[in-house]
């Protein structure tokens, strides 16, 4: 078994996800978030791809969990704009476009320079040092091609520079929009540079 997302999930070899049970204080709330965190975690990193449908019935059997949670974590990600909810056809996989993709790097950007902007001179020199260290570690993996590696290393410099700044609101908009700039960036990095395979469409 190896582990995926953040909160303790684990998957088999038959490809099964098993969310585990922290006993009987879990609510219900706590496992839509949880099982939302799997499921985000699987689309950024391509297991499902873009416009894919997301079948209730698959996603019981993959996770172990009944209906109930699997139709709130997908209410979740909709209003993170990482799956689409669609009348009478149920859930998919969201599709990104050209003009998406631009628009989301464009508001990405602009909050990031606001976020190092109020972070970067408050870092300390044992931080300037740490960042310089982890900066070399994306700059490594991105030459070996670990996108996984170079991607985690580059939100340990970004989490870094916002908890110098203090913004919380800031860092709770950008934490957000984190999932779906992670999924643009990987499907770019794992192709060969088509769009269409990299699920955006050009012609948008």
């Amino acid at each position: 078994d190896r582990p995926v997302g953040r909160r303790g999930a684990r998957i088999g070899h038959d490809g099964v996800v098993s969310i585990p049970d922290f006993g009987p204080a879990l609510d219900r709330g706590s496992l839509r978030e949880r099982l939302a965190d799997v499921i985000r975690r699987d689309i950024v990193n391509g297991v499902f791809g873009p416009g894919e449908q997301l079948r209730t019935e698959t996603l019981v059997a993959r996770y172990q969990v009944s209906n109930t949670p699997v139709r709130e974590a997908l209410s979740l990600l909709a209003s993170e704009g990482l799956v689409e909810l669609r009348t009478n056809r149920g859930a998919r996989v969201a599709l990104v476009t050209k003009a998406d993709a631009v628009s989301l790097l464009q508001v990405a950007g602009m909050l990031n320079v606001a976020a190092y902007e109020a972070g970067v001179p408050r870092l300390t020199e044992a931080q300037v040092a740490t960042l310089t260290a982890i900066s070399d570690q994306v700059v490594a993996a991105e030459a070996a091609g670990d996108i996984a590696t170079a991607i985690g290393a580059a939100h340990d410099i970004h989490h870094l520079v916002l908890a110098a700044g203090g913004n919380q609101e800031l860092t709770r908009i950008l934490d957000q929009l984190q999932p779906r700039i992670d999924r643009l960036v990987r499907r770019l990095y794992v192709t060969d540079g088509s769009a269409a395979r990299a699920g955006i469409d050009l012609t948008d």
